[in-house]
């Protein structure tokens, strides 16, 4: 790997200093357990900022959002009739009966609108007051569905279609209002979690506390550091990738002769 050794490293192993080999893999295990470290500490920031703005931010529009749905559904089924027959939808300031005349008429009224315009009012149906604008990125007329809560549909060219569509879309608010509600629960169940994760410590902490402490103990019996003015003499700092056998026994005679001085 690309750990280098100082002099006072070789100077050990080249004397035969069992605390080397101890320092050395302690430092490898150390430097695996800062990885894990930095990373339950980050995924602890990541969870602080998540109680703090993105689960009350989520819980908030959901909340929001069955609120909405309660109120249109009540809405919906004040004005629904039980007769299918019983059909009434205002387009402009006329009433229509019949579901084929109503569709061409909100279609006709649609194709009034200006290109490029904020959506208008063009009727209302069931309660809900309709509005449309031209999509000019899809080239359609967009319809919203407006009470407590907005919701849109793209209108075609098929008058029957079209109120099939506004029909599917208020009729599926009960099925979407039981999704926000379970959301909400989930939601609520991943905020209680992070909560009780982000007062857990790192669970290797004792152990990396204890292996820190032992390397600072072999760092004096090593006196590691001790021999800056000896470095800057000699220059000796040497990749592992580097050290040959020839080499090693040269450089540990002229210590050994270094050490009987």
């Amino acid at each position: 790997d690309e750990t280098a050794l100082s002099y006072a490293e070789v100077k050990a192993l080249a004397t035969g200093n069992p605390h080397i080999k101890e320092k050395m893999t302690l430092e490898m295990e150390i430097a695996k357990l800062k990885v894990l470290r930095s990373n339950h500490f980050s995924q602890i920031y990541r969870l602080e900022d998540d109680i703090a703005k993105r689960y009350p931010t989520k819980i908030k529009c959901l909340q929001e959002q069955i609120c909405a749905y309660e109120t249109d559904i009540r809405c919906y089924r004040e004005h629904v009739s039980a007769n299918e027959e019983n059909f009434q939808m205002k387009i402009g300031d006329q009433m229509y009966a019949k579901r084929k005349e109503a569709g061409e008429a909100l279609i006709h009224a649609c194709t009034q609108l200006e290109i490029g315009s904020d959506e208008k009012n063009v009727g209302t149906y069931l309660g809900f007051m309709l509005k449309a604008r031209f999509n000019p990125l899809r080239g359609c007329y967009t319809l919203f569905i407006k009470n407590s809560a907005t919701r849109e549909i793209e209108l075609g060219k098929d008058a029957l279609g079209n109120l099939q569509r506004v029909n599917h879309m208020l009729e599926s608010m009960p099925q979407k209002l039981e999704q926000c509600r379970k959301e909400l629960v989930h939601i609520q169940g991943q905020l209680e979690k992070a909560e009780a994760e982000v007062k857990c410590p790192f669970p290797n902490d004792e152990e990396y506390k204890k292996k820190m402490e032992r390397l600072h103990e072999l760092d004096a019996l090593l006196n590691i550091g001790g021999n800056e003015e000896i470095e800057k003499k000699e220059n000796v700092v040497i990749d592992k990738a580097d050290i040959s056998k020839d080499y090693l026994e040269n450089r540990v005679s002229m210590l050994r002769k270094n050490a009987n001085r």
